[in-house]
């Protein structure tokens, strides 16, 4: 990762409210040459009161490089028991010049289609669109989890 990609990624975390100590982030899913996602937490921990699960979109070249957070559109799901289950995303910041994309996504809609979906594989897999200036661009990554007894 270059010096710009880490100034990108710490800025990001910052407008988040995140700092880097504070997740596990690492790539998740399939890598296609350069693209990758990553989620963080790595594992989630389904007593939390935490908000949001991040995404982080790396070269997401389809999307044009003029647009700005605001321009883009977000959806997510995540599979359980076969079934893909919706879950709320926003857009929190786009960088066109890396085309990277930072997504929220609603934590609480998370352990809550994990805790009563019966069948759930570990890792959960996470899926996010981004769409946006006639272009999107569809990632998927993983999402351990665990509970207290």
């Amino acid at each position: 990762m270059n010096t710009f990609s880490l100034k990108v990624a710490a800025l990001s975390l910052a407008v988040l409210g995140l700092s880097v100590g504070g997740i596990a982030a690492t790539s998740m899913g399939p890598t296609h040459g350069m693209s990758e996602t990553i989620i963080a937490p790595h594992s989630l921990n389904l007593d939390s009161h935490g908000k949001f699960v991040t995404a982080i979109v790396k070269n997401a070249t389809a999307l044009p490089d003029d647009l700005k957070a605001s321009d883009l559109t977000a959806t997510a799901s995540i599979a359980i028991g076969g079934s893909a289950v919706s879950v709320d995303a926003t857009v929190r910041a786009y960088d066109g010049t890396n085309h990277t994309v930072v997504l929220k996504i609603d934590r609480q809609q998370i352990s809550a289609a994990i805790a009563g979906g019966g069948s759930v594989d570990t890792p959960v897999k996470i899926t996010v669109t981004v769409s946006g200036g006639g272009a999107s661009v569809t990632r998927t990554g993983e999402l351990n989890f665990f509970s207290h007894p």
